[in-house]
């Protein structure tokens, strides 16, 4: 199951989606990640609940027209990266 940490805000900053990381007191603008639109998507999911890797794809095949081994490709990444940035539970 995966899930983001508490804490962690997705904002759209000029039209970009940017998962900003918990700030104490003022904003810290070197700890902000800009995501594509897909993984924005799985960052809210995640931000919601905790989900298993065969859900989020579902959440993308229902989303996006792409073939199932694509999304699993490219969610594994993107979960890789977020878990080596301390970003999941």
């Amino acid at each position: 199951m995966y899930r983001v940490k508490p804490g962690y805000t997705l904002e759209d900053i000029a039209g970009q989606k940017v998962l900003m990381a918990p700030a104490i007191g003022t904003v810290d603008y070197t700890k902000m990640l800009v995501l594509s639109e897909s993984a924005a998507l799985v960052v809210n999911c995640l931000r919601e609940k905790a989900l298993s890797f065969d859900e989020l794809v579902r959440v993308l095949l229902e989303e996006y027209e792409i073939d199932e081994a694509t999304v699993s490709g490219e969610l594994a990444v993107l979960l890789e990266q977020l878990d080596d940035l301390k970003i999941l539970l």
